[in-house]
């Protein structure tokens, strides 16, 4: 069964306005998981659809780490992690009790007149970065989708890891541009202003609960 309330019996998505901000310190974290991930896969994958997919990735981590540089953009961004799951239940009934619940409480969550089922997508959500911004997606998103997907160029181009080379030295070092400057914008951005403030005290409450 899914709990919807802490062990203080609290709904844990009704966040306090004042508590807002130090919550986008976990988005922090997220992105920065995120791009430790990926980036050991540069250099380790074998076939050129798999580098293809993470140079994809580590580009969209890059767009959405900008998009988050403004307070407004980057809370919306956090909530859409529960908008994007009324958008998967959209065409999916929910029939149990106990999710129904968790989604009434979820909306707790979400502020503004966006639709609940409505996140924003990179291909919108770059909009707000600028013309520049957008070219340098749909350039590098064409050519990448053309290499993740089974289409007849991938599945003809990249039989054979041995001869792959050329597309290989062009998206490594695409690859290992986009991860640099998402670290530099996650560092140097609002988004780690919000940690330099409040990380500390998550790490706090961390070590906390284990000690306890």
């Amino acid at each position: 069964m899914i709990e919807v309330e802490d062990e203080s019996g609290e709904n844990p998505f009704d966040i306090p306005p004042e508590q807002r901000e130090a919550s986008l310190a976990f988005l922090y974290e997220h992105f920065s998981q995120a791009l430790d991930r990926f980036e050991p896969r540069i250099e380790s994958a074998v076939y050129c659809d798999e580098l293809a997919w993470v140079a994809r990735s580590l580009m969209e981590l890059e767009l959405w780490i900008e998009y988050c540089d403004d307070p407004h953009r980057a809370q919306e961004f956090y909530q859409d992690g529960v908008r994007e799951v009324f958008e998967i239940h959209r065409h999916r009934p929910i029939v149990d009790e106990a999710t129904k619940t968790l989604e009434k409480a979820a909306e707790k969550f979400l502020t503004g007149d966006k639709r609940r089922d409505a996140p924003i997508y990179i291909k919108d959500a770059v909009k707000a970065l600028g013309p520049e911004r957008e070219r340098y997606r749909k350039q590098n998103s064409d050519l990448l989708s053309k290499l993740v997907h089974p289409t007849a160029f991938s599945l003809m181009a990249l039989s054979d890891p041995s001869s792959d080379s050329p597309i290989r030295g062009q998206l490594i070092p695409f690859a290992k541009a986009a991860v640099a400057d998402a670290r530099k914008g996650l560092r140097e951005g609002y988004l780690g202003k919000v940690y330099d403030k409040f990380g500390p005290l998550l790490i706090a409450a961390r070590q906390a609960r284990v000690g306890t």
